[in-house]
């Protein structure tokens, strides 16, 4: 009787395991994604894109959608409204369009 119950239950265990997982379960298990707005820092491309990260990403630079090349950062903007990635590790000291000086991170 003791085999036949704990046979069952397994069983049970396996279904429901299955169920969850076909139903999207394993997302519970995953770092959770962001939509990011970033630039390309290379100045013969700087293309602006959109990227699904991690929440807390920090391994920039992310490659770039266009040209291929690992020089896309989080995508800033001056008071002048003019974009620039914002590279934490090699910041801009002043604006790419009108000379000001950029926000220290």
């Amino acid at each position: 009787m003791k085999s036949r119950t704990l046979i069952i239950l397994s069983v049970v265990a396996v279904v429901l395991a299955a169920v969850w997982l076909m139903t999207g379960g394993i997302n519970v298990l995953s770092t959770p994604k962001g939509e990011k707005l970033l630039i390309c820092s290379n100045n013969d491309c700087a293309h602006q894109f959109k990227a699904q990260l991690p929440v807390k990403f920090k391994d920039y630079p992310v490659k770039c959608a266009k040209c291929g090349e690992r020089s896309a950062f989080i995508l800033t903007h001056c008071k002048c409204d003019a974009p620039y990635p914002l590279n934490l590790k090699n910041p801009l000291e002043k604006c790419p369009k009108c000379g000001c000086d950029l926000p220290k991170y």
